[in-house]
């Protein structure tokens, strides 16, 4: 191949030198240097395609490669969002690519297992070899000990619709057993169900535009969700005041207006201390949580539960509520069945103070508001008590509570350093309650926010993905691991899981138990595996069938992410590598 020149007039460097100057670090940038290039360009032969990537960062980012004769020669951020401001999106991982594409580790071939587990000794086999062991293996263990004993590990929805929606239904109509992608990430914050009764509602960068105070705990933003960082600097410089809570003084921490140098893992107290200070100087939102919350809900005293409508003498559940759905009571002076789908309470409601109930039976209880006991477990964290655990000084801790408070949209991020480790569930519980009592839930710019990976389908996909007559059948990762156990929910499969079949992840590394998995490889409890990638892993060194698949250059696939409102595509940029195939089990996988 001719090595062609590459020529740069001095109108065109003049121009993008200016582009550049009027647009760095603006949406326009990748666009106008575009243009300020496209003129005069000496070859043609450089194509551009536009794809996504997805790799579960969240970012969900459009790239263009630029493709000569077949092979990626660059990526660029695509900059063709609807949105002016998604523009452009892209960090430098996505950017360089095609260190992978390209790699020493990238699988061309199918591979089969000639050495021991974990030693990495394949022979090359042709896809059909491949494909006739790998069926005729699951279909002796599938007779042996039944499908459900074939476990398959994937990976979330959100970052390729199709070939997870492929493998989803192979999984139902096979009969085989589905670990989920969260059970085995561990990464959706489990306070979310807890508090809100849904898995996860942040708020698109987009919306930090609106915040007028962001705290930050536990998360690099600079660092780790670099297409939106920008946001946040943006929200500061348009008035936000941003406050770092963090061990570290981090990049994100250096852009702070306040940095908040707190004892490791003592973000719970920290958060619990400023509670106080809200409740006890009447700085909370009283008609919102009197509106939007459980706060004036009776909790029995006898029984730490809370009351429910038919236990209370005279009282009912609504006949309207559904039967799955229970009525709680409040009072304002009388005892009120509250629906618990339309809430409606008065806002004379009473959430203090201790109430005297008869109950059906004639007995007399005790009960209290939810906000009463919470302000006297509030008071347990006192300014020495917070101040000792947290190592931030009492003074601080009051005049942060009261900026909360008062500097409204608060927007509260709670980083997967704090929620991934011990006690992630109880962190997120108090951290919540700072917007939930100053009223900044469901408005712009207000709120919590984790972002969790690309959970969000935004799709209706059962019809696609789970085959007419058919169902799924899960089993948590964690019971794959360690056994079934006697009061767990899910169905356990009578002989275990006997082959997995993973892909587009490494458990056998990445996963906080990948030991347990080496182990039970390497003892033969596992008796087949297969793993499906791009590039040779750990998971690929452990498995029997390593079959190679393709990256989001190579495919067509549909991507979603909640971090900004587009369903955006990937195209093939160019051609798979050697024999790499583009669906999670190609085509011609054998019938039988």
């Amino acid at each position: 191949m001719q090595k062609r020149k590459f020529r740069f007039s001095r109108r065109q460097f003049l121009k993008a030198s200016a582009t550049a100057g009027a647009f760095l670090g603006t949406t326009g940038t990748v666009k106008f240097f575009r243009q300020a290039m496209a003129e005069d360009t000496p070859s043609k032969a450089l194509q551009y395609v536009r794809t996504t990537c997805s790799p579960n960062c969240t970012g969900a980012c459009g790239l263009v490669a630029g493709v000569e004769d077949g092979q990626i020669k660059t990526i660029i951020q695509a900059a063709d969002y609807p949105e002016p401001e998604y523009n452009p999106r892209g960090c430098l991982k996505g950017l360089s690519n095609m260190n992978l594409i390209y790699g020493p580790d990238r699988l061309k071939k199918p591979l089969i297992r000639t050495g021991e587990r974990g030693k990495g000794e394949f022979k090359e086999v042709p896809w059909e070899e491949a494909l006739d062991y790998t069926a005729g293996r699951l279909k002796e263990i599938a007779g042996k000990y039944g499908p459900e004993s074939v476990g398959v590990i994937f990976q979330v929805g959100g970052t390729g619709h199709v070939h997870k929606g492929a493998v989803i239904a192979l999984s139902a109509l096979a009969g085989w057993n589905l670990h989920h992608p969260y059970d085995q990430n561990g990464d959706l914050p489990m306070f979310w169900p807890m508090t809100f009764g849904v898995q996860t509602e942040e708020l698109e960068p987009l919306e930090w535009h609106n915040s007028r105070y962001v705290a930050v705990f536990g998360s690099n933003i600079l660092a780790t969700r670099l297409p939106d960082a920008h946001f946040l600097v943006e929200a500061r410089n348009r008035g936000a005041k941003l406050v770092v809570f963090d061990p570290n003084y981090s990049p994100t921490a250096a852009k702070a207006d306040d940095w908040i140098q707190l004892n490791s893992s003592s973000d719970a107290a920290l958060a619990l201390g400023l509670a106080r200070v809200i409740v006890e100087e009447k700085l909370y939102d009283e008609e919102f949580i009197k509106t939007f919350t459980d706060m004036p809900l009776l909790v029995r005293l006898d029984s730490g539960k809370r009351l429910k409508a038919e236990e209370v003498k005279g009282l009912a559940k609504p006949a309207e509520v559904p039967p799955y759905r229970e009525a709680f009571v409040a009072f304002n002076g009388q005892f009120i069945a509250v629906h618990p789908e339309k809430l409606e309470l008065p806002l004379d409601v009473i959430i203090e103070g201790e109430i005297e109930v008869e109950l059906t039976g004639g007995q007399r209880i005790k009960a209290k508001p939810v906000f009463q006991l919470l302000k006297e477990r509030l008071s347990t964290y006192t300014p020495e008590y917070v101040e000792q655990v947290t190592g931030v000084k009492r003074e601080r801790v009051a005049r942060l509570a009261r900026e909360m408070a008062t500097a409204k949209p608060l927007h509260v991020v709670y980083g997967a350093s704090n929620y991934q480790w011990y006690h992630g569930d109880l962190k997120g519980r108090a951290l919540a309650l700072l917007p939930v009592l100053t009223g900044n839930i469901g408005k712009p710019g207000a709120g919590i926010s984790t972002y969790a990976g690309q959970y969000r389908i935004r799709l209706k996909v059962g019809k696609w993905w789970i085959p007419e007559g058919t169902k799924l059948n899960w089993y948590p990762f964690l019971y794959m691991l360690h056994g079934p156990t006697e009061r767990m929910k899910a169905r356990a499969p009578k002989n275990g899981i006997k082959a997995l079949i993973t892909g587009w992840g490494n458990p056998f590394d990445q996963h906080n138990m990948a030991n347990r998995l080496r182990r039970m490889a390497e003892k033969g409890d596992l008796e087949f595996i297969v793993t499906m990638d791009f590039q040779m892993t750990t998971s690929g060194r452990y498995s029997d069938v390593v079959l190679p698949a393709v990256t989001w250059f190579e495919k067509t696939e549909l991507v979603t992410t909640p971090v900004h409102p587009c369903s955006c595509s990937s195209r093939p940029s160019s051609p798979c590598m050697k024999e790499s195939r583009s669906s999670g089990l190609p085509g011609n996988w054998p019938k039988g």
